[in-house]
């Protein structure tokens, strides 16, 4: 599904990462970074409390009216502080590990800061916000997958955040 205002999408946690290094190469002063799971969440809601910042068909392509693929970026209503396509039209990847996956809740366990860790081990990786060819059910903020670091899909692309840069 390609086009010049469509998501990056078919990128691996890997390849997302080989962006960043070239971009914060290229642009100095300027650190960019996959967002941690709560970075990505805070931005998907905006200040919203429930699972989504709007009626879905306004805010998100999903299984039931993308018609089969991705869409144009910024078709949709954009949540209270001007990003668009949070949730639906491509997942994205997250800085985090997916260490409590499964099933997909939140634990009161400590968690650790991924910025600070600098872990390098293989575990997979955090992708949040839903896709084109998902159900409602999963086009919601809470809702968390994840994949190991090679996988690639074409409902699967990222989100820069930008701050203070992490190691993978």
């Amino acid at each position: 599904y390609q086009g010049a205002e469509h998501p990056v999408e078919k990128v691996s946690w890997h390849d997302a990462q080989t962006f960043i290094q070239a971009l914060n190469e290229r642009l100095p002063g300027s650190p960019f970074a996959l967002p941690t799971e709560a970075q990505w969440e805070y931005a998907c809601r905006a200040g919203a409390t429930g699972p989504r910042y709007g009626p879905l068909n306004d805010v998100a392509w999903y299984a039931d009216n993308s018609y089969g693929t991705t869409h144009r970026v910024r078709m949709k209503a954009p949540n209270a502080w001007g990003l668009y396509d949070t949730l639906g039209n491509v997942r994205e990847w997250c800085l985090d590990e997916a260490a409590f996956l499964e099933p997909p809740r939140y634990t009161n366990s400590g968690r650790v800061d991924p910025c600070a860790t600098g872990n390098q081990e293989p575990s997979p990786r955090v992708v949040r916000g839903g896709a084109w060819n998902y159900g409602a059910r999963y086009v919601r903020a809470p809702s968390r997958d994840a994949y190991r670091r090679v996988y690639r899909d074409d409902n699967l692309g990222f989100r820069l955040a930008r701050g203070r840069v992490a190691e993978p």
